[in-house]
This record gives C-alpha cells, sequence and structure tokens, in this order.
C-alpha cells in the first residue's frame, strides 16, 4: 500500500507520527502499518524512521534501531532511552481531507459511506474483522479487509452463471435490484429476491418461483435466514454481507460491511458489480463502468 509511504512525506520535518496513528487514518491494522514500513527499500524517498510506537518507542526499522535514532535526532528530534516525547515530537494526522491526491481513493470512498460502521454488539464469528471498538461501545471494521472481501466475493461470484441476491431489508432492495441488472450479461443471470423470500423457493420444484441458482447472496444472514437455511439444504454455497452482531456458521464467504445503511449497502453492491464487469472482460478500468453508487442506492 504505496498510499501510507507516500502519506510519510507529508510529515513535518522534526515531527513524528504512530503505527496507530496512520492506522486509524487508513483504516487498517497498526501490524499492516509495520509490515508495509519493514517492506520498503527506497528508505531515502519514505522517511519510515519517522514512525514510532503509540508510548513512545523508536521501534524498528528496516536500516536498523541506531540508524532510526540516529535520523531522528539529525532533524532535531530528541530520543532518550530509546523514546520519543510525543507530546512535544508528535504530529497527529486528522482527516484525509488535508492531504489531496495522496490517499487510496477506495478506502476513503468506503469511510465516507460507513461501511466500517459496526454495532455495539458483537459476535464471537465477527471478532476476527472487527478493527478497534470506540469508547462508546461501537465497534469498527477494518476497512482494507472490506475492499479485500468484496474483491474476492467478486472473483468467486464471476465463476458462476446463474446468480441469487436477497434482501429482506428494505434498504437492500434497490441493491439487490440493481445489481442484477449491472451483472446479468446473457452468460450471467442474476435473479434479485427483494422482500419476503418464500419458502420452497429453492428446495420445492413445484413451486411456482422456484429457481436453482449455482450461489446466494445475502445482504444479512440473520434477516434473509430463510434463504440461507434453504441454500444450505441444497449445498448451494452462500456469500453473505455481515455486521458485527452477525454469526457465519452457514456462511461459505464473509463480507464485513455495515449491512444496515443505504449508502453502505449501495457502494458494496456497485463495487462487486463494476468488479464483476472488469473480471469477465466487460471494462477494462473503473471509469468505463455505466453505473453509479447513488443509483444503487434506497430511496
Amino acid at each position: 500500500m504505496k498510499e501510507v509511504l507516500e502519506f510519510l512525506k507529508t510529515v513535518p520535518k522534526g515531527k513524528v507520527v504512530t503505527y496507530s496513528d496512520l492506522a486509524e487514518l487508513f483504516g487498517i491494522h497498526p501490524r499492516t502499518v509495520a509490515k508495509i514500513l519493514a517492506a520498503n527499500t527506497e528508505t531515502e524517498k519514505y522517511p519510515c524512521y519517522k514512525v514510532v510506537k503509540k508510548d513512545g518507542s523508536v521501534g524498528g526499522y528496516r536500516l536498523g534501531e541506531e540508524e532510526k535514532i540516529r535520523r531522528l535526532e539529525a532533524e532535531g528530534i530528541e530520543v532518550r532511552n530509546r523514546k520519543v516525547d510525543l507530546e512535544r515530537y508528535g504530529w497527529t494526522p486528522e482527516t484525509f481531507k488535508y492531504f489531496p491526491g495522496i490517499f487510496f481513493p477506495m478506502l476513503d470512498d468506503y469511510l465516507a459511506v460507513g461501511a466500517h460502521i459496526g454495532m455495539k454488539r458483537k459476535t464471537k464469528d465477527m471478532e476476527r474483522f472487527i478493527y478497534k471498538v470506540r469508547p462508546d461501545g461501537l465497534a469498527v471494521l477494518d476497512v482494507k479487509v472490506i475492499d479485500e472481501r468484496i474483491k474476492l466475493a467478486a472473483r468467486f461470484l464471476s465463476k458462476f452463471r446463474k446468480i441469487m441476491v436477497v434482501s429482506r431489508k428494505k434498504n437492500g432492495h434497490r441493491p439487490v435490484t440493481k445489481f442484477s441488472e449491472a451483472v446479468s450479461d446473457g452468460e450471467i443471470t442474476v435473479k434479485a429476491v427483494a422482500g419476503r423470500f418464500l419458502p420452497g423457493t429453492l428446495t420445492n420444484p413445484s413451486f411456482k418461483e422456484y429457481y436453482e441458482p449455482d450461489v446466494v447472496v445475502v445482504v444479512d444472514p440473520l434477516a434473509d435466514k430463510q434463504a440461507v437455511e434453504e441454500a444450505v439444504k441444497m449445498r448451494i454455497p452462500v456469500v453473505a454481507l455481515c455486521d458485527t452482531f452477525n454469526e457465519t456458521r452457514n456462511v461459505d464467504l464473509v463480507i464485513p460491511v455495515n449491512n444496515k445503511g443505504k449508502k453502505s449497502l449501495a457502494f458494496v453492491f456497485f463495487v462487486m458489480a463494476r468488479e464483476i464487469a472488469k473480471l469477465r472482460g466487460r471494462i477494462e478500468k473503473d471509469e468505463d463502468f455505466e453505473y453509479r453508487p447513488e443509483e444503487f442506492e434506497a430511496q
């Protein structure tokens, strides 16, 4: 993620940032930040030595801890007992908007639509996707993982010819319907079920609404429990958008995301549809996609 490295060039001379600050800013885990910095070979171009631990400890550096201390001191930053006084030398970036053109735009978009905002209720199944819990108890999902999972789901879905997308939640009706329109192309057929999922849809061949999809996508495995149970019974793989309160026992591929908000749901299905279009060769780049996120949003 080169955007993290590019950002370091904006840190003022004589100042440092922490791994936690960068993690907060980019919506990733502090350990991920550390890995990005450790992998950097352009040590003269990107000042990775300006990143320290949240307690002020200098931490590791590709060229060694002693070299990190030397470079910090060369900028006038005092290091005592291998620690930096953050009250004196710390610099905390507050928001993306002060640094236009630097950040990874997709992650910024996820933040803008609140895709990372979970709930106060958290299940054990979803713990691994939670980036942090705010002081008010609200769980926050890892934005980078959200992006990775949506793209993984797109690759998975692009391999099937018959897809069913289901949403009992009203805020998901428009997104699944528009996803069906955007993805169906003659070779792939996407059937959208917006509203109540009628019993027998997947299990009763005599039922007039009976359908045999290759894969089922649900907006919420709890609200769309009937669809999930029937898919499991018929051994159809299930892809599900899961918030922090969801259980994932019968889900084959989890997309950890805010599955409540209008904008979040619209953006998830927009990105997934666009990625499938690229994978199937219908478009070459993002800008070629004929749809816009707002077209997927519930009114």
